[in-house]
């Protein structure tokens, strides 16, 4: 029943987190987003966190994946192409390119093999190798609440599992 989830809903009134991210992208980054994959990922992805199951799955507070604290979230971020120093650009072409994006999400950083662990109670959605976010896990909460899990070194679970807080998703 979707009107208990409106009774829920959050309202964010200001995303503002401080100055802008600079993010330095090499020409190697910089050809991942000229992939040919990337355009049917994001239609992927955004089916995915669109997922509004009617059950809610979660139970009391959220913890945080791993033990460290988050960071990032609603921040706005420049992404900027480095140039290599040793050739000159062509003439008439353009120094640098960039790109302005949102931080939709907590960043949480862990020693590589760290368990990743499940935020809450959930079924799993997908749990996939991406071209972006690599390795990535998502787990719907229920009643339109999806968590993420990306650039994971190794997936633990497979999708349609339950998972229980607290569980191992990844490495």
């Amino acid at each position: 029943n979707y009107t208990n989830l409106a009774a829920r809903s959050l309202t964010i009134v200001r995303l503002d987190t401080g100055p802008v991210q600079l993010i330095r992208l090499t020409p190697e980054t910089m050809a991942l987003q000229k992939d040919p994959r990337l355009e049917e990922e994001s239609r992927r992805i955004g089916e995915i966190v669109r997922t509004k199951s009617p059950e809610q799955f979660w139970n009391g507070n959220f913890q945080a994946p791993v033990a460290a604290r988050g960071h990032g979230y609603g921040a706005e971020r420049r992404y900027v192409e480095i140039r290599s120093r040793t050739r000159a650009p062509k003439r008439g072409a353009k120094r640098s390119s960039s790109f302005l994006g949102y931080h939709r999400g907590l960043d949480f950083s862990a020693e590589p093999g760290a368990p990743v662990l499940a935020a809450n109670a959930g079924k799993v959605l997908a749990a996939e190798p991406f071209v972006l976010p690599g390795n990535a896990v998502f787990l719907d909460h229920g009643q339109g609440l999806v968590s993420s899990y990306f650039h994971l070194q190794e997936i633990r679970v497979k999708p349609g599992d339950t998972v229980a807080q607290g569980d191992v998703v990844g490495m």
